[in-house]
């Protein structure tokens, strides 16, 4: 009879170490899963606020999409002219650059991809003189000295065109010539990035000369530290295109942001229904010369800017497709570029929609 007490008080106890061992446990896995994400957390901050050094030269901070490198300064080229902004120790024109790098254009480029940046690939050994470089544009900075300067600012050109720097890409020239070339300040066939506002071969043409400028590099071998970044991060899909919203491109509209909505239905189509305000072209379905030649015609319109460009096709398939590739191919920068999902046909907004012509 003493027994089922006995029993009573073990089966309590054996359950008060169930429930609190499972506690216990929830406690300390859940305390892991925070201590996982708040070191998580910690690495990231850690990349993003390292420099470089001379012993590791880059450093590639894939979450913010910043790359940054060691650099020394070469004084030689305050005085005398040259088209190299950044080349990299052991290439052939290391002696030849404003600044001096120490990590190879290869792994510059493998860092560039990483963060999201295309190449241009256009500007070839035998292209012809003037070419312009094409690839994503660049944003492009030196620190000296915990002062951040435009890279612009730190070269002085006679005479000034601008700049625009662009991942050029041209890795198997690079490889195969070993120039060391990271930062060309013309177009340039190997340099992995080079500045679009100076066609291919105007400093060997004798039509534009580059300088570092003194009073901000200092001195020969001043250590400094340049950053590139996506100057416009594009976003691209799957598929390789970028997209807004029929809710997105309303709240546009809403807010006055400026942007040139391209419409490409075919005449009927267009007075059927479309979105108040866009640029009819009746391009569609953009396959032939004479549709394309549709588009050549607003091309100066949205080119004046650097508004979004919302192409609008009936259902936003292969007609918008079309017209994003051969926007980009005609100089639309791509960060520019969208396609309207579902097109015409998922627009559901009434209130912002119209018919007949414009």
């Amino acid at each position: 009879m003493k027994l089922k007490p006995i029993l009573i008080l073990l089966t309590l106890v054996l359950i008060s170490v169930l429930v609190f061992g499972c506690a216990g446990a929830k406690e300390q896995s859940s305390t892991s899963e925070l201590n996982d994400q708040t070191t998580e957390k910690e690495s990231r901050a850690t990349v993003a606020q390292e420099l470089p050094t001379k012993e590791k030269p880059m450093v590639v901070d894939k979450e913010n999409g910043v790359i940054k490198l060691y650099a020394e300064v070469n004084a030689k080229y305050f005085a005398e002219p040259t088209r190299h902004g950044v080349v990299a120790q052991g290439g052939s024109n290391c002696d030849k650059s404003i600044l001096t790098a120490f990590t190879s254009p290869a792994d510059f480029h493998k860092a560039l991809v990483d963060i999201g940046a295309k190449a241009g690939d256009n500007v070839k050994l035998d292209s012809l003189a003037g070419t312009t470089v094409a690839g994503d544009v660049l944003k492009v900075t030196v620190d000296i000295d915990g002062t951040t300067f435009d890279f612009s600012d730190v070269v002085k050109a006679d005479p000034g065109k601008g700049w625009e720097p662009r991942f050029g890409g041209n890795l198997e020239n690079a490889k195969a010539k070993n120039t060391g070339c990271i930062l060309c300040l013309d177009s340039c066939s190997v340099g992995i990035a080079s500045n679009a506002k100076y066609g291919y071969k105007e400093f060997s043409d004798g039509k534009v000369k580059f300088y570092g400028k003194q009073e901000i590099l200092k001195e020969d071998k001043k250590p400094v530290i340049v950053s590139f970044e996506l100057k416009n991060k594009v976003s691209r899909a799957a598929n390789g295109f970028q997209y807004k919203t029929a809710a997105e491109v309303k709240e546009m509209i809403e807010s006055k942001e400026p942007m040139h909505i391209v419409d490409i239905q075919v005449e009927d189509e267009y007075k059927s229904g479309h979105i108040k305000g866009s640029i009819a072209t009746y391009a569609f379905p953009v396959k032939t010369d004479e549709e394309k030649a549709k588009l050549d015609a607003i091309m100066s319109k949205i080119k004046k800017d650097e508004a979004p460009v919302i192409i609008v096709c009936p259902r936003g398939a292969g007609g918008a497709e079309r017209t994003y590739n051969y926007l980009k191919a005609k100089g639309i920068d791509e960060y520019r570029l969208f396609i309207l999902k579902k097109g015409w046909a998922g627009w559901p907004y009434s209130e912002l929609s119209a018919t007949g012509l414009n």
